[in-house]
C-alpha cells in the first residue's frame, strides 16, 4: 500500500513537471510572438519611412524640374524680346526672323548684296534659275523653305539697261519659281535690280 502511494505521488509529480514545462514552453513561444511581432512592426514603419522618404525626394525633383522649365522659358522669352529688338528695324512686314529663304537670282552684284541681307535675318538657301520644276520643288521643300526671291525677268527692262537684262532671269525660269511658290504655298518676293546703283534692288 506504501509503495502504491509513492508510485502514485512520484507519478503525480512527473506530470506536475510535465505540466509546468508546458506552461514554461507556451510562455517562451508567446514572448518569441511577441518579439517577431514587434520586429515586424519596426520593419514595416522602418518601410514605410524609406517610402515616404523617396516620395518626398520625388516631390523635391519635380519642384526643382519645375523650376528649372521655369527659369528656361523666362531665358526663351528674354532672348525673343531681344531678337525682335534686334530684327525689327530691317525685318519686312509679315516676315519673322530665323526663317528659310530660297532665293532663285542669277549671278551678280545684287545676288551678294541680297546673300548679305537676307542671312541675317534668315537661313539662305540659293536655288539655281535653271531647276526644271519639279526640281526646284523638291530643293525648296526639302530644305524647308518658308519664303521665296525670285529676280525679275529680261523683258522688264526692255532694253533700258543691256547689263541688268543680261544678268536678269527668262521668262520660264521666273515662271518656273512661280509655280514652285504657289505648289508650296510659298509667299514670293520679286526682286527688280536697280539700273541707277550697283548691288541695289527693289523687293
Amino acid at each position: 500500500g506504501e509503495d502504491g502511494e509513492d508510485e502514485k505521488k512520484k507519478k503525480k509529480e512527473d506530470e506536475d513537471e510535465q505540466e509546468s514545462k508546458k506552461k514554461q514552453e507556451e510562455k517562451e513561444r508567446e514572448k518569441e510572438k511577441e518579439k517577431q511581432g514587434e520586429d515586424g512592426e519596426d520593419e514595416k514603419k522602418k518601410k514605410k519611412e524609406d517610402e515616404d522618404e523617396q516620395e518626398s525626394k520625388k516631390k523635391q525633383e519635380e519642384k526643382e524640374r519645375e523650376k528649372e522649365k521655369e527659369k528656361q522659358g523666362e531665358d526663351g522669352e528674354d532672348e525673343e524680346k531681344k531678337g525682335s529688338t534686334r530684327e525689327a528695324p530691317l525685318t519686312p512686314p509679315r516676315v519673322r526672323g530665323g526663317l528659310v529663304l530660297c532665293a532663285v537670282v542669277s549671278g551678280g552684284p545684287h545676288a551678294g548684296v541680297l546673300f548679305l541681307a537676307a542671312s541675317h535675318h534668315f537661313t539662305y538657301a540659293p536655288l539655281a534659275p535653271s531647276l526644271p520644276l519639279h526640281s526646284m520643288c523638291f530643293e525648296a521643300s526639302d530644305v524647308g523653305a518658308h519664303l521665296m526671291v525670285a529676280q525679275a525677268s529680261g523683258w522688264e527692262y526692255n532694253g533700258r539697261d543691256n547689263d541688268a537684262a543680261f544678268l536678269a532671269l527668262s521668262c520660264a525660269e521666273l515662271a518656273t519659281a512661280i509655280v514652285t511658290s504657289y505648289r508650296l504655298r510659298l509667299p514670293l518676293l520679286l526682286m527688280r535690280p536697280r539700273t541707277s546703283a550697283v548691288g541695289l534692288f527693289d523687293l
